[in-house]
């Protein structure tokens, strides 16, 4: 009759009643479950009247999270959890002050209901969605993290949460990982390593089970770069990435960060400057290239953007960092006049376009034909495969007879990822030459031997059975035989 008197009192809000009879019970019986639970839901009625009163709030959650039976009851701890949220928000709405107070309710709860066996999702990802409100102030975030377990994060947690106004936000594990490095960063390499390689793996799952998180591998390279052997690792990791963002001047910072040479940093560092995003944007990117062409004594370019660096943040109010007040009272810096060069700058940011594709196949290949007015052309590799592709892009122009690299997947090497033009040298060792008496076919085309000499090639020079041609061939694929064949790339008549 009790435990009815007590739910009687609650429906009635007689709240003081209802807990002075329900704590009596759990007094004379502490183990009792029904008694803790009796008592449980009248302070849960409690805990939802404080409202307002923010430290009667913190001092009913204390007193019910102190009980550790509370962890075996799901449902209460659900309801206690709602009401948590509403108080959580109702507090950041009262500024910065009451962030202490947030952290430690937040806390509290968690404590407990981290240990709920199914808790429910939609709990689960408002907790994780306020906690990226605290992550900055909460020293105990990173705990929250490893705890939570975002691997086990709700089907709509993993996608872009739309607006009202269908503005697209990244998805809510996603910032979750995103503030978790932010955390990290200024202490990763204070770590040992078995802590620097499961945070890295919780990296690593979820770029893997998550391909379209592309700032979870982008802050997965900054934690590589500050372990002991990361650099080669993270320069590898990075460049699917960075094609896909090529764009963006912060990929070619950070992937300035992934090479080893001073070149290749300058010309990471170039092309970065080189993207269009707005000054204010690029001013940390710049004074990083200030201090690159100073350390190569570049005295003159390093004199300019340093002095870029200066007129923009001056203009906007902000302070000198102590990196770009070095440069400018070194002693050499009055002493040289500045130079703003683009056409140096684009020649060294030229170089960097093929450290993109480091971790390509490369294949050598020869242009065979050139449309010039669809700006195409067509060339045979050093393996036998033919193709094309659009050269309105290469640099310098490619010409016919030219040899060229090909960065290719492994995995499909018809696809071509990127292109250089190789500078003039001497014929590749898988082109040969050839002399001999050419036999035409009805179908137009002839052969010389084994030499298969296309139609177009013989019509162009009005070639006769029996004429004698001297050109160069290569091995290239039949498309019928599915094998290699001897294919000619260049003819002419034997006088």
């Amino acid at each position: 009759m009790t435990h009815n008197q007590i739910k009687s009192l609650r429906q009635q809000g007689k709240l003081d009643e209802a807990l002075f009879l329900a704590q009596e019970i759990l007094d004379q019986q502490p183990n009792d479950i029904w008694a803790f639970r009796a008592w449980a839901w009248v302070k849960f009625d409690q805990l939802k009247m404080a409202g307002e009163q923010q430290l009667r709030f913190q001092a009913i959650l204390h007193e019910l999270m102190a009980y550790p039976q509370v962890q075996t009851e799901g449902i209460l701890l659900e309801q206690i959890g709602w009401q948590l949220i509403k108080q959580l928000y109702r507090l950041q709405r009262m500024g910065e002050a009451f962030l202490p107070l947030a952290i430690d309710l937040f806390q509290c709860f968690w404590q407990n209901f981290r240990l709920l066996q199914a808790p429910s999702h939609e709990l689960r990802s408002a907790l994780l969605s306020f906690s990226l409100k605290i992550a900055n102030h909460w020293v105990h975030f990173l705990d929250f993290i490893q705890d939570y377990n975002l691997s086990n994060s709700a089907i709509k947690d993993f996608e872009k949460e739309i607006s009202p106004n269908g503005t697209p936000y990244t998805p809510l594990v996603e910032r979750a990982m995103i503030a978790t490095a932010k955390k990290l960063l200024p202490l990763f390499d204070t770590l040992d390593m078995a802590q620097q390689q499961a945070w890295l793996a919780l990296f690593q799952q979820l770029e893997t089970q998550n391909p379209s998180f592309v700032y979870v591998k982008y802050y997965r390279v900054k934690l590589l770069l500050l372990t002991s052997a990361g650099r080669s690792e993270a320069y590898t990791s990075f460049l699917p990435f960075a094609r896909s963002k090529s764009n963006e001047f912060w990929v070619w910072e950070l992937l300035s960060q992934c090479v080893e040479t001073d070149n290749d940093k300058l010309a990471c560092l170039c092309r970065a400057v080189l993207c269009k995003s707005p000054d204010e944007f690029l001013v940390g990117v710049k004074l990083q290239l200030a201090q690159q062409l100073e350390k190569m004594h570049y005295w003159a370019e390093a004199k300019s953007e340093a002095e870029h660096c200066r007129n923009i943040r001056q203009q906007k109010g902000w302070q000198l960092p102590q990196a770009l007040q070095n440069i400018l009272n070194a002693s050499w810096f009055e002493s040289v006049a500045s130079h703003h060069n683009p056409q140096r700058y684009h020649g060294w940011a030229a170089q960097a376009e093929s450290l993109l594709y480091a971790d390509l196949l490369q294949v050598e290949a020869l242009i065979t034909e050139l449309k010039t007015e669809q700006k195409w052309l067509k060339y045979i590799s050093s393996e036998g495969t033919e193709g094309g592709f659009p050269y309105y892009r290469l640099l310098p122009k490619p010409q016919q007879g030219q040899c060229i690299t090909l960065f290719v997947a492994p995995h499909d090497k018809s696809k071509v990822h990127w292109v250089q033009v190789k500078t003039p040298t001497q014929q590749p060792n898988w082109i040969h030459p050839f002399e001999g008496t050419v036999q035409l076919t009805k179908g137009g085309f002839g052969f010389v031997q084994d030499i298969y000499i296309p139609k177009v090639m013989l019509t162009s020079l009005g070639v006769a059975t029996g004429s004698r041609l001297q050109g160069n061939y290569a091995y290239v694929l039949d498309p019928v035989k599915k094998k290699l064949g001897k294919k000619a790339l260049h003819i002419a008549q034997v006088v």
